[in-house]
């Protein structure tokens, strides 16, 4: 059994009556990708609130909410950006991705939120949880700017 039987879970988040889209976990690069884009505000994220997780050794439901309103709020690019991957848009076919950000970025407020709490459970685990992830996605990303300052250089 090769890794093209396998079906990711996903989780459907409804739009409207009639009208659901379905969304899966982040991968790291997918992760990695939305990091280069938005590294000052998921930096801040990151801080504010995983930090904050770590020292009370968990990230609660309320956390997860508190994040997810954030970003909806705070951030609507990187929150269509992170809606798009998770409902399988490739950032390579630049055109469908913009169109796909824009439609997440123009959901009513309840199925943004919907749909990156659902992406929220999808991604983390107790394996890898919101802090160790993004501690990965950081350190994936710092390194690749480095080699890439350095080949220039």
């Amino acid at each position: 059994m090769g890794l093209r039987s396998l079906t990711l879970p996903t989780s459907n988040v409804k739009v409207a009556d009639g009208v659901e889209f379905s969304v899966r976990g982040v991968s790291v690069m997918d992760a990695v990708f939305l990091y280069s884009r938005h590294a000052g505000e998921m930096t801040s994220l990151f801080e504010q609130y995983v930090t904050g997780a770590q020292k009370r050794g968990n990230v609660t439901a309320a956390d997860v909410l508190a994040i997810s309103r954030d970003v909806a709020a705070g951030t609507p690019v990187l929150m269509g950006e992170l809606i798009a991957l998770a409902s399988g848009s490739r950032p390579e076919r630049s055109d469908e991705f913009a169109d796909d950000v824009a439609m997440a970025m123009s959901f009513p407020l309840a199925a943004q939120m919907d749909a990156l709490q659902k992406i929220a459970v999808l991604t983390f685990t107790s394996e890898m949880p919101p802090g160790k992830f993004l501690a990965v996605v950081m350190a994936m990303a710092q390194g690749t700017t480095a080699a890439l300052s350095t080949t220039k250089g």
